[in-house]
């Protein structure tokens, strides 16, 4: 049996597949769809006990911290602008491209409460494809899931994207620039943190599209796990920290749950753990393929379907969850295998010899 460092530190752990990401990202994807069931169903959302937070939240939060993390690694590794954005927009887009088609030209017309002349011929079928931008979120199809309890959206978990590619776009500028420096990501996160805190106080913003509060919140959970990776050859992954946390997890119950203020150092520097120790090992789920992405991006429509076919409306939002899950990961699974994994092959194409 291999025998595990008793002093073991980020850096000595990066460059392994023997590592718990794709779990932990699949992971999220199911807490985002835990959450999404209770207002999809027409029941009150429930809270997570540990955290001042929703399953959603937490989710998404988990999503962002790998991110940074991943990301920052992949630019370091390699800064070259332009390979960066290639592998960011096909690791996003064709999986993103192929769910927006399938629900403006499959789903819709199945489910619309429109004949397939009014739905085909309405322009806010064709609005919807501006979803293919994130920067112009559009939520609903003509007809499509009126009669359920949620009318507000046919998939809204695609949301979330605009922020993911708008963090790419920082990073990318910031190495351009020759910025992405451990003392100058700190500051950035220690000015992103006070401009949260202070909005969350006293103010509610909006730039175009983008929420400042989201941004503001999901940017220092990216920042966080960017941090991580930056310092990576000073952070221990010690056994103390990881029990020093669940204490404070348990002692925050009384009090409602710990907060974000606490969360993303901890939660943060909790999720880097289960990712990289090699005391908990689920290496073998790396072989099914990274299904977290389809699993996000796909759940939302098939949960709503589901309440669509309950009569808009379900009693327990635990069977939406099941149903749900079942065929959510089995189009996962398929958006893995035949788009996203192709897709990524992609990244070592050298598009100027292929073209000439």
């Amino acid at each position: 049996m291999k025998e595990v460092k008793s002093d073991l530190y980020v850096g000595d752990l990066i460059n392994t597949r023997e590592n718990n990401f794709d779990l932990l990202r699949l992971l999220a994807a199911i807490f985002v769809m835990v959450a999404h069931s209770f207002p999809l169903t027409g029941n009150p959302e429930r809270s997570t006990l540990i955290l001042n937070m929703g399953f959603g939240s937490l989710g998404v939060k988990i999503f962002f911290v790998i991110s940074g993390f991943l990301i920052v690694g992949s630019y370091v590794r390699n800064p070259n602008v332009f390979d960066f954005m290639k592998s960011r927009i096909l690791r996003i887009y064709p999986a993103l491209i192929v769910v927006i088609l399938l629900s403006v030209f499959l789903l819709g017309p199945l489910v619309t409460n429109l004949s397939l002349k009014e739905y085909f011929l309405s322009t806010g079928t064709y609005q919807y494809l501006k979803m293919l931008t994130l920067f112009e979120p559009q939520f609903r199809l003509p007809g499509v899931f009126d009669s359920n309890i949620y009318k507000e959206a046919v998939n809204g978990s695609l949301w979330t994207l605009e922020y993911e590619v708008t963090f790419y776009f920082i990073i990318a500028l910031l190495g351009v620039l020759g910025l992405l420096k451990p003392k100058i990501l700190l500051s950035l996160f220690a000015l992103i943190f006070s401009l949260f805190e202070l909005h969350t106080r006293y103010t509610s913003l909006s730039f175009g599209t983008i929420n400042i509060g989201y941004f503001l919140e999901f940017f220092i959970y990216f920042l966080a796990g960017s941090l991580i990776f930056l310092y990576k050859e000073f952070i221990k992954l010690d056994k103390i920290y990881l029990f020093t946390i669940v204490g404070i997890f348990l002692i925050s119950i009384p009090f409602g749950g710990v907060r974000d203020e606490v969360f993303v150092f901890i939660g943060s520097y909790l999720v880097l753990y289960l990712s990289l120790t090699p005391r908990i090992k689920f290496y073998k789920y790396n072989k099914v393929g990274d299904l977290s992405y389809g699993l996000y991006i796909y759940a939302f429509p098939v949960q709503q379907l589901i309440t669509f076919m309950y009569g808009g409306r379900m009693e327990y939002p635990i069977i939406n969850f099941l149903i749900a899950l079942i065929f959510s990961l089995i189009l996962a699974f398929i958006s893995w295998n035949l788009i996203e994994k192709k897709a990524l092959r992609l990244k070592s194409l050298n598009f100027k010899k292929s073209m000439g």
